[in-house]
């Protein structure tokens, strides 16, 4: 596993294809893991969004909620 250096993930979720997907809220990003591969992380607009929550929607696509932001 690798060290991802922007904070403690808050809601995680596995997607159809098998990758972890993850929250970290504080920093306004979502990230998705797959083994042997580094993390990709997106920073979300707003970056004060507060994203908490993170499910496999029934389209096959990640969903998410955010505290903060619309």
């Amino acid at each position: 596993m690798t060290m991802i250096d922007a904070g403690a993930p808050y809601g995680i979720a596995t997607a159809a294809d098998g990758a972890l997907w993850f929250t970290l809220v504080h920093q306004g990003r979502v990230g998705r893991m797959v083994p042997g591969q580094e993390p990709v992380i997106h920073q979300l607009d707003p970056a004060d969004g507060l994203p908490t929550v993170i499910t496999p929607g029934p389209d096959g696509a990640m969903w998410f909620a955010e505290g903060k932001g619309g």
